[in-house]
Formats: structure tokens, sequence, C-alpha cells
């Protein structure tokens, strides 16, 4: 895959290339402590791996959610040369499955070679058959597997120049007006961490409950912000003393990543999410990262749309599966037999969506 000079190290093909000699070898491996420090030898080889690669993170996934941790691997003379981390999620609403990752928004696959992708999918499919799970999925930025893949989604990234005032010339008059018309109501910023996890929640949660979705508990921010090697920190919007906006943020090498962001519809007449994203924006520049991760999003959709208004450029995600029948998965909102689901949880009073919410969507893929 051709990426320009710009292009964020996480974002190249996940595979370094390199020619290996030998005969590998398929594990499967599940004890913590057979895998951690292997498994982090393994990725000082990969520019190309994720933050989500690390096991800070995976560890902070799988303890949150209850569901094992998996490493499927090749290895040549006891070195890993091939592997993937993959959560197994089983559910009366969606089955058994194996993905890489959930929750987040990067995952997948990596490999020395190309060869050596193959093989270690063909080892998977083959163990896969005497465990009666539905599917698994890769969640990956490398195309070209020959494998059932969904394509439709795609992460939006922001080259960062090395001062704001740079950036502010960048910016469209449009964009600008916008951000700058919240001026006028006072906005009060804080960036912080678990002291901040209070306000993060009143927005974050009141928002998900307005989309239908149903909301992550409170526990697995709280989590992920006390495990100092996640490099994670929140953002909150005030006006009238009242949080408006906000975003969870997560930095990993050149990158600053928001998975995680929501503004109150209250809040929409005071522009305050475009004065929110202009003052990370301003945040990232100064704490010296070169790109900027908008978060995943599907393409030509309005969050698209408000995504590259700010410069944004799409890096496609590639899906890819192994299935047990020839039906793909359709675990997304715009599902039609979702549609009820949603009307509902819509309407739920918030109290109740944040008990039941947490329950749910940590069974959703």
């Amino acid at each position: 895959q051709a990426q320009s000079e710009k292009t964020p190290i996480q974002f190249k093909m996940q595979e370094v290339h390199q020619k290996v000699e030998g005969e590998p070898e398929f594990s499967v491996m599940q004890s913590h402590h057979e895998w951690v420090t292997e498994w982090e030898q393994f990725l000082t080889i990969f520019d190309s791996h994720s933050a989500y690669h690390r096991p800070e993170w995976l560890n902070v996934l799988s303890n949150y959610s209850g569901f094992e941790l998996f490493f499927f691997v090749l290895r040549i003379d006891n070195k890993i040369v091939a592997g993937v981390p993959m959560l197994f999620m089983q559910s009366y609403l969606f089955g058994k499955n194996m993905i890489s990752l959930p929750y987040v928004n990067y995952g997948g696959m990596l490999a020395r070679s190309s060869e050596l992708t193959l093989r270690l999918m063909k080892h998977i499919s083959e163990w896969a058959q005497s465990q009666n799970i539905d599917y698994f999925e890769f969640r990956t930025t490398t195309p070209g597997l020959n494998l059932p893949v969904k394509s439709e989604k795609c992460s939006m990234i922001l080259p960062l120049p090395s001062t704001d005032a740079q950036l502010e010339e960048r910016l469209t008059a449009k964009v600008r007006a916008q951000y700058k018309k919240a001026s006028a109501y006072d906005p009060q910023v804080s960036f912080g961490g678990v002291e901040l996890l209070e306000g993060f929640y009143y927005v974050f949660s009141r928002n998900m409950r307005d989309l239908g979705t149903p909301v992550y508990s409170k526990s697995i921010f709280k989590k992920i912000l006390q495990e100092n090697e996640t490099n994670s920190f929140l953002c909150v919007v005030e006006i009238n003393n009242t949080p408006v906006s906000a975003a969870f943020l997560t930095g990993y090498r050149d990158m600053l990543e928001i998975p995680w962001a929501s503004t109150l519809r209250s809040a929409n007449k005071y522009d305050a999410n475009m004065w929110m994203y202009r003052t990370v924006l301003k945040k990232a520049i100064s704490l010296g990262y070169q790109h900027f991760d908008f978060g995943r999003t599907t393409k030509n959709s309005p969050t698209y749309a408000f995504k590259k208004q700010w410069g944004a450029k799409p890096i496609d995600h590639y899906w890819y599966y192994l299935l047990e029948s020839n039906v793909m998965p359709q675990t997304n909102p715009n599902n039609p037999k979702y549609r009820f689901f949603i009307a509902v949880w819509k309407r739920l009073p918030l109290w109740l969506a944040n008990i039941i919410g947490p329950y749910v969507v940590r069974n959703i893929p």
C-alpha cells in the first residue's frame, strides 16, 4: 500500500516485508505470563502496530469486558514472526466470536511478510473448525487479503503543522466562523485525568442515550486513565458552569487520537463541538504530535463530512472475516432489525440507560 511521507507510522502496511527462513510453528497463547514479554519483543520490530496491540491496552480491554484474550502466533526458532491478539466474545444476542479488536478503532494481524500473514490465517481457520465459533473478525488498515471483507469504514487523519498559527491559516473561513461563534458564550476548557471523569461522563452518557446507543461504563474510562502507559487524558468544555462537550484523548508515538467525543444537543446552538475540536487541535500541536486522528467513521456519512472540513484525509479500514457460514455479520446500527431497539433506547430515562447500557455494550462486537 503506497503511503505518503506524512502518513503516520501506524498506517503503513502491517507487515515489514522481511524474508524469513524456516518452517513456522503455530500456537495459541492465553496465559498472561506466557505472552506478555514475548509479544512486547515482537512489537519492537513493527513501526506499524497500533497502541491497542500493546499489553497495557489489551489487558484493560480484557479485564473490563471479562472476555478471554487469545494470541494466535507463528514462531520460527522460538521467536514470533506473525501474530494477532483477539478477544473471545460470547453472548446470547451475538453468538461466539473472536474479534481483533472490539471497543477500539484498530487491531488485526502483524506479520513479517505477506506469506506469513496467509499462513497464520490458514492455521487459525483450521483451529476454528473444532471450536464452534461463529466468525473471526480482523480489523486492519491493510488491503489485499483474499478473505471476505468490509471496507465502508475509514479513519480521518489530519497532519499537524508545527504551530497553531499555521493551522489557523489552513482552516477555511467557514470553519473559523463556526468555532469562533462559541467564544461569545465564554466557554471554559479543562484538560486532565480522572478528576474530569464526572464531567466527561455527564456529557458522554447523555449523548449516547440520545443516539439510541448503549453507553460504556464509567469504569472502563477510569481504568484507561489510571493506566499511565495508555497516555490518555480528558477534555471537558463548560458553558455557564455546565459541561456541554467532552472528549477522551489518547496519544501514541506521533499521533493523538480522539476515540470518544460527545456534545449535548442543547449546546449545538453554541457551536460548542466546533470550539472543543479547535481547542483539542491546539493542544495536540502544543504537545508535539504530528498527526491528529479524528476517529473511525463511515465513508460519506455526516460525521465523515464533519471531520473532512478540518482538512482530515481518509485512511481506509479493512475488516476481514473467517466465517462458519457464508453470512457476513451485520452488528451495526444501520441494520433494520435494530431500529426498534434504538428507538426504545432513546426514550429510556438516563439513569436506567446508564445501568443497563454497560451490560449490553460489552457484548457488542
